[in-house]
This record gives C-alpha cells, structure tokens and sequence, in this order.
C-alpha cells in the first residue's frame, strides 16, 4: 500500500480496551445472536466517543476490542480526565438494564510522543504508527480491567492534580527506552 499525505504530530494517544469482550463476542456470535453484539459495542464505543471529543480529543479507529484517540500534546490534563470519565462511564454501563451482567470492564492507557499520522489507499481516515501507538499498546496490555495506566511522559505536565502509583519492575516488550509508568486512581480535589 502507498502512503498518502502523511505528517508527523506530537500527540496524546488513549487506548481504552474492552476487557471479555473477545469472550462475549464469541458466546453470542456462536448463537448467531450478532444484535447482542452489536448493541454492546455500540452502547460503549458511542459513550466513549462522546467522551473523548467532549474533552478535546478525535477519536481515531476501534479495532477487535481497542479503540484508539489522540489529544494533542498539551493536552494531558485533558487526556488523563476523559479516560477518567471513560471508566465512570464503565461503572455506570454495568447498571444497565441492557447492559451485559458477564465482568465487562474497561481499562486504558496513555503516552505521549511524536506520532507520524497516515493514510493508507482505500482508507479514509487517518492511522497513527510508529514506536508511540506501539509503546502504547504495551503498557495497556500491562493494565488490568478497570485501570489506567500511563507513562511519564503524560504524567510529568500534571503530576501534582493526579493521585498516581508508580509501577514499578515493569517491562514492556520490545521496548529499549523504559520509561516510567503511573497507575491513575483519579483526580485531586
């Protein structure tokens, strides 16, 4: 595939994942209940998407059980409370009547860095790669459901507004330059 108006951004990148869905995809598909599915992805990636652009964001693509934003680089702050509002928006899911009773959570991760921004032949939109997007999906592969993980990169601007827990020993794959990386329990005050 040829490249096309390619750029280069420095950017905040929130991966939020759908922790069982694999699972609850596979249940109902199996029973050809496809609706089910259907509604549920729905119901979370149009709340989320309200979310992230509420706060600044542009929701980019969902892929199996990801889906992928990006703020720009000031924007952490920003960032870190919509993921924030995006587990809120988790908690307040599983109350619902429709909602699935099976353990359906969401967790995410954040980093931040230069981000070359493509689009692909046949592809409409734009798709982030390179070593941020990669390095992100390391470190909410490393998050368990309900959590949000993020590297120093996004805390360091906001440290002080955030109650933060160092993950310490953590290694990300394939990854040379280790860096840092935060647990986010919520927001200050």
């Amino acid at each position: 595939m040829r490249i096309r108006e390619d750029r280069v951004e420095q950017l905040v990148l929130l991966l939020y994942d759908i922790e069982g869905y694999t699972s609850y995809c596979d249940f109902h598909t199996s029973r050809r209940e496809f609706k089910s599915v259907i509604d549920l992805t729905k119901m979370v990636v149009n709340g989320c998407n309200g979310i992230i652009t509420d706060f600044g964001g542009r929701p980019y693509n969902f892929t199996g059980d990801g889906y992928l934003s990006a703020f720009p680089q000031s924007h952490s702050e920003a960032a870190l409370d919509a993921a924030l509002e995006i587990q809120r928006l988790s908690k307040e899911l599983k109350g619902k009547e429709n909602f699935p009773k099976k353990d359906l959570y969401l967790r995410a991760a954040l980093h931040k860095g230069e981000c070359p921004l493509v689009k692909f032949d046949g592809n409409e939109n734009y798709t982030p790669i390179g070593r941020t997007p990669s390095k992100l999906e390391r470190i909410e592969g490393c998050a368990r459901p309900g959590e949000i993980f993020a590297s120093e990169s996004v805390i360091e601007p906001v440290k002080g507004k955030y109650h933060l827990e160092k993950i310490i020993g953590l290694y990300l794959k394939s990854i040379t330059n280790q860096n840092l990386i935060y647990k986010v329990h919520g927001k200050k005050g």
